[in-house]
């Protein structure tokens, strides 16, 4: 019950960041300061002749947000 009150807790904060934040023109370092805790960059790999390169984001206040995998033709 401690671990869902601490997650309501964690989407309030960040949706009361999101809130003053509602018009975002650019993307500047204060603006990936206030919403993003970390990034995560893994070793890029070959899989089927394309270039895979995982990439996590860890939000503040709801942690991760499961993204699908970008592919880029290699030449």
């Amino acid at each position: 019950m401690a671990n869902t009150k601490n997650e309501s807790l964690g989407v309030d904060t960040f949706l009361s960041m999101v809130r003053r934040y509602t018009d975002i023109k650019e993307l500047d370092a204060e603006i990936i300061r206030v919403f993003v805790e970390k990034i995560l960059v893994y070793k890029a790999e070959k899989v089927d002749g394309h270039r895979v390169q995982r990439i996590k984001i860890i939000y503040n206040g709801i942690g991760e947000i499961p993204t699908t995998p970008v592919n880029e033709k290699t030449a």
